[in-house]
């Protein structure tokens, strides 16, 4: 079983799915899991907070259809992939594999300081050599 996508789901529901072969690296480690549920609905959920990966190049403009007019970030002055991720407010990652399956990761730990709406304190980004490095790390430094 391989990996086919990745999609990287933001907090104002805003997704972008990538082919795998557009990451040089990636890592998720499942933290957690948990299952629960009420009245017959019972959820296995996966959890992590530790995530990193690098993406190969960047994409000018993001399309997704449920987002606001069709553009992934289109509210920030940098509205391409790489700026879209820098806001840092990646909640989960959908793992799609090519005989059709799923997995989801919901990012566990997600500081978003005392603001309501912001960036995951957790979540850093640098670029080097035109290539994005994201890393997702909870807990004690």
């Amino acid at each position: 079983m391989s990996v086919k996508t990745i999609t990287l789901v933001f907090e104002n529901s805003e997704c972008v799915t990538l082919k795998s072969d557009m990451f040089e690296g990636f890592f998720l480690s499942c933290t957690d899991i948990t299952v629960n549920g009420w009245h017959g609905s019972i959820q296995k959920k996966l959890w992590t907070n530790d995530v990193g990966f690098i993406l190969k190049e960047n994409i000018p403009v993001v399309k997704d259809p449920s987002a606001r007019d069709g553009i992934v970030g289109d509210w920030l002055e940098d509205s391409s992939l790489y700026g879209r991720l820098k806001y840092g407010d990646i909640t989960q990652i959908y793992i799609n594999y090519d005989n059709g399956k799923r997995e989801v990761y919901y990012i566990d730990d997600y500081d978003d300081g005392d603001e309501l709406v912001g960036p995951n304190k957790n979540q850093v980004w640098k670029e080097n050599n035109g290539k994005l490095h994201v890393m997702i790390k909870a807990g004690k430094d």
